[in-house]
């Protein structure tokens, strides 16, 4: 079996299904049908991508489902592994994230923001509670909501049951 997929954008999401364990036949079926699971199959053991044709237009919203990215992304995967065009330098990881960003409303998109603006400030000598403390005290700002009901907070912590 050839597991070698490196450089080979749309494989490696593939594989990355395969290795959370999707067999040939959920990849077919959970891409309505996009493509065979011989496709697929071929498409994973075989070192050359124009092993299988790449999928064509019709079958985009199948397989961007399956892969959880929009069409534009899986379009640039199919271009750049059948075809050798890169559309973006943005690293595949970074664009999976933004396709999910695409469905949140403003106001999650300001809290993930605020997330990730923390956590590259890099790691601190904090306890875990002092973490999440950080992390609730930033979505609270940017929420400008109460913690829901359920969640501790800062002055929970030092309450017994």
């Amino acid at each position: 079996m050839f597991t070698g997929s490196h450089g080979r954008p749309f494989t490696e999401s593939i594989n990355a299904l395969r290795s959370k364990g999707y067999r040939f036949q959920d990849l077919s079926v959970r891409s309505d049908e996009a493509r065979s699971t011989a496709w697929f199959n071929n498409l994973v053991n075989s070192e050359d991508p124009w092993a299988v044709a790449p999928p064509s237009d019709r079958t985009w919203q199948g397989l961007a489902r399956l892969l959880g990215i929009t069409e534009q992304h899986l379009r640039e995967l199919v271009a750049a592994e059948w075809f050798g065009v890169k559309a973006s330098a943005t690293p595949d990881s970074t664009r999976a994230i933004a396709d999910l960003l695409e469905d949140l409303p403003p106001r999650d998109v300001e809290l993930v923001t605020a997330i990730a603006r923390r956590l590259k400030q890099g790691p601190r000598q904090l306890t875990t509670s002092e973490a999440l403390d950080e992390i609730f005290e930033d979505a609270r700002a940017v929420m400008d909501e109460p913690v829901p009901e359920g969640f501790a907070t800062v002055d929970d912590r030092d309450e017994k049951p």
